[in-house]
């Protein structure tokens, strides 16, 4: 089905998007400069160890809001899927529309990979939504956008609603990370249960369909 193959179904982090992935991606744009830390804070050698929420507010929050939902310099950033969301944060990302500036890559002389796996896990336990708006606006909307139409991935996903679960669990494109129109990530029953697939399917019930629509 053509019209959930993107960056991320719901990546909460996202390029042309959880978003993501992420969707939802998952990892926007921000051109703030970024500070070096000491590596002995989190080698093992006696420094103390830094939580997620603290590395988050000094790595990311300039650029993503101070608790992962977004603003006008990146995407929210909540419930990452961690593969897609540590090559994003590595390789950086080029500006994204609908955002002020690009997003640098993050070496491990800046977060290493013990570091980068807290703050990962810092939005990952973000509480989810109940709703399945909510739910499509966290997983989904930073690839295909507020009306589901395309978005940044230029993906509807307003077409078969029938294959969302489907979709949601196999995802698409492996470990192509860089492809953003042709990678999506693949939620398992932990990440987005079998009854949360369901209110975002009915939520996308809800919504006109998009323009390639035969209806």
């Amino acid at each position: 089905m053509r019209g959930f193959v993107g960056s991320g179904f719901w990546a909460s982090i996202t390029s042309s998007g959880v978003l993501l992935a992420l969707s939802g991606s998952l990892l926007g744009a921000c051109g703030t400069d970024i500070g070096m830390r000491d590596p002995s804070d989190d080698d093992g050698s006696g420094g103390e160890e830094v939580s997620g929420e603290e590395l988050f507010r000094e790595n990311c929050a300039m650029c993503h809001g101070a608790d992962g939902g977004g603003s006008m310099d990146g995407p929210q950033i909540l419930s990452p899927v961690k593969p897609f969301a540590t090559y994003t944060v590595r390789t950086g990302r080029d500006k994204q529309m609908g955002f002020r500036d690009a997003m640098p890559a993050f070496g491990d002389d800046v977060l290493s990979d013990a570091e980068l796996s807290r703050v990962l896990d810092f939005l990952a336990a973000a509480p989810k939504p109940s709703t399945g708006e909510g739910l499509y606006v966290r997983f989904c909307g930073n690839c295909h956008g507020a009306n589901a139409q395309g978005g940044r991935v230029g993906q509807d996903v307003t077409h078969e609603l029938d294959e969302v679960s489907e979709k949601v669990r196999e995802g698409h494109g492996g470990t192509n990370y860089g492809a953003r129109t042709k990678y999506m990530p693949s939620w398992t029953s932990a990440e987005l249960t079998d009854a949360e697939v369901d209110l975002i399917a009915a939520y996308l019930a809800t919504l006109p369909p998009g323009p390639g629509d035969d209806d």
